[in-house]
């Protein structure tokens, strides 16, 4: 694996060709997306499709026929994939996007993402509850924490390059310090803005442990979402047969 702008890429081959620049996005469901410019590549044909909420309205989306979704010593056969302009902002320079593998790619196996040294491991291993740093979800991915002392549902999403993108309605039960940064975040076809600030409250999520963390708030945003800007100093792991996640240095 590699992070690059804190985007999360892995080499994946479609129908053995490849390999290909897909982003691993955990907050993603399904198997994954392609985007349009590699689906004309590989002459993929459109089998189905579908209903696509992108945070305001819903859009209809081609689905394309895949014979074959490689990833490391996974396999998995004749599916449909949504396609999708992944780099419709694409910046000369920076790495094209050619899709993204969704969760439930790794539904039946244990994924261990260590960020620190650029690797994955997919094995049929489990994870311990009893264990420290693993946390119990319900709902993949949101696990229980604080910031101060308000419980927090935290969303880890790999498919985010923020750090912490908070609601607007819950910042101000915090402590906080707005800087003079503003930016456009963009979610499916919606564009919104978020404000940048710095969070004065400690964030407290198993045995992690984390004060004055730079963040970002939007009125657009309904939960406490965690992305690789934060996620990419630990080691994670998802085990989706327990619904168990470990988080830890």
């Amino acid at each position: 694996m590699k992070i690059v702008k804190n985007d999360l890429f892995i080499k994946v081959y479609i129908n053995n060709e490849g390999p290909y620049n897909f982003i691993l996005d955990l907050g993603a469901s399904g198997l994954g997306r392609v985007d349009i410019e590699l689906a004309k590549k590989l002459k993929l044909q459109v089998v189905d499709s579908i209903s696509n909420f992108d945070g305001n309205n819903y859009r209809t989306e081609n689905v394309m026929g895949v014979s074959k979704l490689k990833l490391g010593d996974i396999e998995i056969n004749d599916i449909g994939l949504m396609v999708r302009d992944y780099n419709k902002n694409y910046k000369k320079g920076n790495i094209r996007t050619d899709g993204i593998i969704g969760r439930d790619f790794f539904m039946d196996y244990l994924l261990t993402i260590d960020c620190p040294n650029n690797m994955i491991t997919i094995s049929n291993k489990s994870l311990d509850e009893s264990c420290k740093a693993v946390l119990p979800y319900k709902d993949p991915f949101k696990v229980e924490g604080k910031i101060g002392q308000k419980k927090i549902t935290f969303n880890i999403d790999t498919g985010s390059n923020m750090a912490l993108h908070l609601p607007k309605s819950i910042i101000g039960d915090l402590k906080y310090e707005d800087t003079k940064n503003r930016f456009i975040g963009r979610r499916a076809n919606t564009e919104y803005v978020i404000q940048e600030a710095i969070l004065k409250s400690k964030i407290k999520l198993g045995e992690i442990d984390v004060s004055n963390q730079l963040i970002g708030y939007s009125i657009k945003n309904t939960f406490v979402n965690i992305g690789m800007d934060f996620l990419k100093n630990y080691k994670l792991s998802f085990d989706q047969k327990n619904k168990l996640i470990k988080i830890h240095k």
